[in-house]
């Protein structure tokens, strides 16, 4: 949920400036969707195998994309790389 919430804040920023044009600010915003998306698909998927797998994209991804933008939304990214790293640790503990 905290990559989606990025997501908004992003595009929020990027209309109220008003001098952005779409095909800039698109490309990033579904960049930024996909590692929600990966966790959400992780969520949803039986086998821990796969769901770790999804979750490790998820975390690498959205580690990438913090220190991409660290000076603007990168925390936040962070926060959320961090959390998908903690989930795909956690995983095989909690499917025993």
């Amino acid at each position: 949920m905290v990559g989606f919430a990025m997501v908004a804040i992003y595009l929020t920023v990027m209309i109220s400036e008003g001098n952005n044009d779409t095909s800039e600010v698109v490309p990033w915003a579904l960049a930024m969707l996909l590692p929600s998306v990966l966790s959400l698909i992780a969520w949803n998927t039986d086998a821990d195998r796969k769901a770790r797998v999804l979750l490790l994209g998820a975390a690498a991804l959205f580690l990438a994309i913090g220190v991409i933008s660290i000076f603007s939304l990168g925390l936040g990214f962070l926060v959320a790389g961090f959390m998908a790293l903690f989930a795909a640790n956690e995983l095989p503990r909690l499917s025993r």
